[in-house]
């Protein structure tokens, strides 16, 4: 159709698809009981996405808390790794090299990237995003660990709710975690 002006239905037509449709719907008329002018059709409307369940309170290891929070991001890799770089633990769909190296680079950035701006307050998040993927670390005081890098590899960003969502479930299983 290249006449912008152009009726963009016609009513016939529109008529003779509802009764056609009506036709197909189960429970519809037959042919001998009377019909209406037209076909209610029912609104269909999505459900909403699951919200993850909420850790059981018993999380009592690395693995079960990236276990929580890889549902919870929908990450498809994610690493804990010490003041040092050196990996606690990991999970998910991990490199050949592992996170070693990936993490120690993520502490190195996050320490430097917060002199930038060293009144603006502690650097919590890193995010770093490529063509198809993401790498992002959550940076936590840990108390007498230090502080620990909470890393992620997948292809979405993290929000801030998902942020503080992390950082409170981390906040409150951590002094348990082994």
């Amino acid at each position: 159709m290249k006449d912008r002006s152009a009726s963009s239905s016609d009513v016939d037509v529109a008529a003779a698809i509802s009764r056609s449709l009506a036709d197909r719907r189960p429970g519809s008329a037959t042919g001998d009981e009377p019909r209406g002018p037209y076909v209610r059709f029912e609104r269909v409307v999505p459900a909403d996405a699951p919200s993850p369940r909420p850790p059981a309170t018993e999380i009592g290891t690395w693995e079960a808390f990236l276990a929580w929070s890889l549902e919870l991001t929908r990450a498809h890799a994610g690493f804990v790794v010490d003041s040092q770089g050196f990996v606690i633990a990991s999970r998910g769909n991990t490199p050949k090299d592992g996170f070693e190296g990936i993490g120690a680079e993520l502490c190195y950035a996050m320490d430097q990237l917060r002199r930038i701006n060293p009144t603006g307050g502690e650097l919590r998040l890193l995010e770093l995003q490529f063509d198809s993927n993401r790498l992002i670390g959550l940076r936590a005081d840990a108390g007498e660990m230090g502080t620990i890098l909470v890393g992620f590899q997948g292809t979405r960003s993290i929000g801030d709710d998902t942020r503080d969502t992390l950082m409170r479930q981390l906040g409150q299983v951590l002094p348990g975690l082994a």
